[in-house]
């Protein structure tokens, strides 16, 4: 299966850093959040994003027909 990439370099950083501050609230830093639910829900969105960073495509962008990514075309 083939992802095509629809997220743009600054929509994939932000991914990327979300994902990683998620994954440490939920399973570094317990004492931020103390529901135990709440603190997976938070883990899960984490790696989420962070899959979605990493490979420069999102799932509910395709869904919703949305692209962040554009080709320049630049003349040298």
């Amino acid at each position: 299966m083939h992802l095509t990439r629809n997220l743009h370099t600054i929509d994939q950083a932000i991914r990327l850093l979300l994902g990683i501050a998620c994954i440490y609230l939920g399973i570094i830093d317990q004492e931020i959040i103390n529901n135990k639910t709440i603190s997976i829900l938070i883990i899960i969105f984490g790696f989420i994003n962070l899959a979605a960073g990493l490979s420069r495509h999102c799932m509910v962008y395709k869904l919703a027909g949305i692209s962040t990514y554009h080709k320049e075309n630049r003349k040298i």
